[in-house]
């Protein structure tokens, strides 16, 4: 009996070796086939990320994913912001004034800016007169470009060899190129050994370089330019290409709206809170990122970016005078900064105090910004950016700007001068 108990015992530990000993290769071989098949997978994902045009879609779709994902974590506060506590901050800032400032006065500013597009409107009259173009209708309106470039060859060269194009191929109604020069170097020409076709040197009828001896100041792509040919003025940067017929477009839709900023690149200000203090004047910031312009405020523009932007060119002069605040001016040389913010507050307090003049004739409201552009061209227009070096980046320099609003607005004569558009 003692052996047949020991025999059934010895034969359940083989079977359970056994058991355990198949276990054991199952899953050696399950691990193995796992393996494999990782393998595998990697393979074919390697394979597959060869292909050029799959990796560049893969790395777009990143990249959206990951600007998306930023601004909702970074503005999160921002889109839950009330409207209500808006319009209450507007209402309340329209009634602050400073104490800095009183000496500017807007409507002084509006009655000088109607002074001088008269003078310039007979200007361009007479030159056509002389040239014995009729005035009328039906004639053709057109626009100079003002393109603004400093210590950017390549850009310069680019830019100009664009809107040539544009003008030779009749797309685009140019009057003539005026090159804002700032560096305290010679201009291009023959005799310093510049390309002739490069700099278009060989239209100088058509290209004309403007000169600033002295001064390397980023507000004197403002200054006032003698012998203007055109009331439309074209303000671009040398990394800026419009295409010709979105140019022409955007110069169209100026013709319905001379009074205002008409530009392809929007921001916005909003109110933040009311400063401590007995000014009593409000905390603004500036609005940039895409997230928050596209989806989070109907597209409510109070900026028209100038690196891009149509205006009448009795803002020039305005701007070149005592109309413009002198702590305005002072402030921006000192930051090198703004002078885009300053020029659109300029013009949205004159714009304002038309506005008020014209409601009680009961004549129509006019804009101070307008924007002409769509989804495409802004998404060219930010990828090419990127690869173009400049002071508008990096969060500072917003930060900076959000600033310029605050202050520009004191500065203005109290409460928030800037208008906002749909």
């Amino acid at each position: 009996m003692v052996f047949g108990v020991v025999a059934r015992t010895s034969a359940w530990r083989r079977t359970m070796m056994q058991h355990r000993f198949n276990q054991q290769s199952k899953d050696k071989m399950h691990a193995t086939n796992h393996h494999q098949r990782a393998m595998l997978f990697r393979k074919r994902l390697h394979a597959l990320f060869q292909e050029k045009g799959i990796r560049r879609n893969l790395v777009v779709a990143c990249v959206v994913v990951a600007i998306v994902s930023g601004a909702l974590l970074s503005d999160i506060d921002v889109v839950f912001v009330g409207r209500t506590r808006e319009r209450d901050l507007n209402a309340v800032c329209k009634k602050t004034q400073s104490t800095h400032d009183d000496d500017w006065d807007a409507r002084e500013a509006f009655e000088a800016s109607e002074k001088i597009e008269r003078n310039i409107r007979a200007r361009v009259s007479a030159a056509r007169e002389d040239a014995s173009i009729p005035i009328s209708g039906k004639k053709k309106e057109e626009f100079t470009i003002v393109l603004n470039t400093f210590k950017r060859r390549d850009l310069l060269q680019r830019s100009l060899r664009h809107y040539v194009g544009c003008k030779d191929s009749g797309k685009a109604s140019i009057k003539e190129i005026r090159v804002v020069w700032s560096e305290q170097v010679p201009v291009p020409s023959i005799i310093e050994g510049d390309d002739e076709t490069a700099y278009a040197l060989d239209r100088s009828e058509f290209v004309k370089y403007d000169k600033h001896v002295g001064s390397t100041s980023i507000q004197n792509r403002f200054q006032k330019i003698d012998a203007l040919k055109t009331e439309a003025v074209f303000h671009v940067d040398d990394d800026v290409r419009i295409p010709c017929g979105k140019l022409e477009k955007g110069f169209r839709k100026w013709q319905s709206n001379k009074e205002g900023l008409v530009g392809y690149f929007g921001r916005m200000h909003k109110l933040e809170s009311r400063n401590e203090g007995t000014d009593g004047t409000c905390k603004m910031r500036y609005v940039w990122n895409d997230f928050e312009l596209f989806f989070t405020s109907k597209k409510r523009y109070s900026i028209a970016l100038t690196k891009a932007a149509f205006s009448h060119a009795k803002y020039l002069e305005l701007y070149s005078s005592e109309y413009l605040p002198d702590r305005v001016r002072e402030y921006i040389d000192a930051r090198k900064n703004c002078e885009d913010i300053a020029m659109q507050m300029l013009v949205s307090s004159v714009v304002s105090e038309k506005n008020k003049r014209e409601m009680k004739r009961k004549k129509g409201y006019k804009a101070a910004v307008a924007i002409s552009s769509g989804w495409m061209h802004y998404v060219a227009g930010k990828i090419d950016s990127l690869f173009v070096d400049g002071i508008s980046s990096g969060q500072g320099h917003h930060d900076e700007r959000s600033g310029c609003v605050t202050d520009f607005s004191r500065m203005f004569g109290g409460g928030s001068p800037l208008d906002t558009v749909q």
